[in-house]
């Protein structure tokens, strides 16, 4: 598989806070990798080669035992290395649907107005559903 066919989106994850929502935040700290409808986790920043700093992604699935992983280069965001998925074939690592990644982000949209604002968990839930349900 080439970069060209290799489709990058990134997730906020259970540690994301508003913060992380800027432009500047390259080293995407709060955020998981999404990859062809499969989770990659930040695993490490790789130190600079020729003065351009990467980073390195680990499949969500690892400690089922999948070795795939993906290195980007953070000043162009150009994939520098990818490993593919080496177990297909286990039901536990499967690709992302659709719903799935609509489900955390609306846990995330719950978790930060309940850290932001004053006001109850049951009326955050309540709207933050409505929300998901118009979309």
């Amino acid at each position: 598989m080439n970069s060209a066919e290799l489709i990058v989106k990134y997730i906020p994850n259970n540690s994301f806070k508003k913060e992380h929502e800027n432009e500047t935040n390259v080293w995407k700290l709060g955020y998981d990798l999404l990859l062809n409808n499969y989770i990659f986790q930040r695993h490490r920043t790789n130190k600079p080669k020729n003065g351009e700093y990467s980073l390195n992604w680990r499949c969500s699935g690892n400690k089922d035992g999948c070795a795939a992983s993906i290195t980007i280069r953070i000043k162009d965001v150009q994939v520098i290395r990818y490993i593919p998925h080496n177990i297909e074939d286990n039901l536990k690592h499967r690709p992302l649907r659709e719903l799935d990644v609509d489900i955390r982000s609306f846990k995330n949209s719950v978790k930060n107005r309940c850290t932001n604002e004053e006001m109850s968990l049951n009326m955050i839930f309540n709207q933050e559903q409505e929300k998901f349900c118009q979309n």
